[in-house]
């Protein structure tokens, strides 16, 4: 389980601040403690080095760009790096916040295209706020976002700005607010959302989920955020808690698990097994699947029939098995009228569907990456 946006060493947490640590350090892979300025973001950092599992950012808020300077900001940075790096996932939290205007709209400008630069040259995520300037934010990420990887944080259900970030190949993180009633809208965009760019958070302390709103929020609270998304997208708690891991880890370059790294294009969607099978032929480029690696096959050898058979198990378990096939190929063909051989004789119900159309790409978005 992640958090991939809190707050852990803001003063909300002084009194119990060890024993929600310790409950981290069962319950959680990581959690990403987000740096808001640039002696907020020591005080994240230092945190962070207190505990494997937590990581930091460094980076200014809009609302702290009006007192930064920027010289002193990346003299800091840089030497904060240098030394620790190993603990720094992203630069920020940066962006736009025109809704308080604490920091005039020009220098927010500024301290964000700032940040974007940073992340290009030290090749880092960017942890990006927005509120009530998303037609400005997305110019700016459109002409300068290109080559960075890219989260948006919160994100509040604007057309404009999901439009952009997802062709930009950005992560998409949900937070407690998508739990409140009235953001009907809000959950209805997560069925676009492509699944390998869902991202969950909290923002602790802030933005408590609807079932403890009123709450000081805590990272143990993102339970809340995941059941919300698997209910909307009709996944198994369990199997979307294991999909926004392998996509936080993805975002923040931390590395996968020998599990999560092995060959597996299996994906259980309600009572039907889908089986993703692609033509080969990018090897360069590690490929996930509901956060499933699809891109390398287990064995030196060829894709065969045996290797499939092996990861369904026991196919009698589901209503039907479906082969979505992207890029067909002679070799691809072949395994999957093997296995149907196969799975047909045990009266196994078995179809094949076209990747370009078939119902998990309508369902869970247009792109996978």
């Amino acid at each position: 389980m992640v958090d991939t946006h809190a707050h852990l060493h803001f003063p909300q947490f002084d009194k119990d601040r060890e024993e929600i640590l310790e409950k981290i350090k069962e319950k959680f892979d990581f959690v990403v403690n987000v740096g808001i300025s640039i002696k907020d973001s020591i005080k994240a950092l230092s945190l962070a080095l207190k505990q494997n599992n937590i990581y930091s950012t460094f980076g200014v808020h809009p609302h702290e760009a009006k007192d930064t300077d920027l010289e002193e900001f990346e003299k800091v940075f840089k030497k904060v790096y240098k030394d620790y790096g190993r603990k720094i996932v992203a630069i920020g939290e940066a962006g736009l916040d025109f809704y308080r205007n604490l920091s005039p709209k020009e220098k927010q400008y500024e301290v964000f295209e700032f940040q974007i630069d940073l992340a290009k040259e030290y090749n880092l995520p960017l942890v990006i706020h927005c509120r009530n300037a998303e037609k400005e934010l997305s110019e700016i990420i459109k002409r300068k976002g290109k080559d960075i990887k890219g989260i948006i944080h919160c994100f509040n259900g604007d057309k404009t700005l999901l439009k952009t970030a997802l062709d930009l190949g950005y992560f998409i993180s949900y937070s407690g607010i998508v739990t409140y009633p009235k953001n009907e809208a809000l959950r209805e965009t997560v069925k676009y959302v492509p699944i390998d760019q869902i991202l969950v958070e909290t923002d602790s302390p802030y933005l408590a989920p609807q079932p403890v709103r009123g709450k000081r929020n805590t990272p143990l609270y993102v339970v809340y955020v995941i059941q919300t998304l698997a209910d909307i997208l009709d996944i198994d708690f369990l199997e979307f808690k294991r999909i926004v891991t392998v996509n936080a880890k993805r975002a923040f370059n931390i590395p996968l698990t020998i599990k999560e790294l092995r060959f597996d294009p299996t994906i259980k969607v309600k009572n039907v097994l889908y089986v993703y099978l692609d033509n080969p032929s990018h090897e360069k480029d590690v490929k996930f699947f509901f956060g499933k690696n699809v891109s390398k096959l287990p064995y030196e050898d060829k894709l065969c029939a045996g290797h499939i058979l092996y990861l369904i198990k026991n196919p009698k378990l589901y209503d039907k098995i479906v082969f979505v096939v992207e890029n067909p190929s002679q070799e691809i063909e072949k395994v999957i009228k093997e296995c149907k051989e196969y799975l047909e004789k045990r009266n196994v119900k078995v179809e094949v569907e076209d990747g370009k159309h078939s119902e998990i790409r309508r369902f869970f978005g247009q792109k996978i990456i």
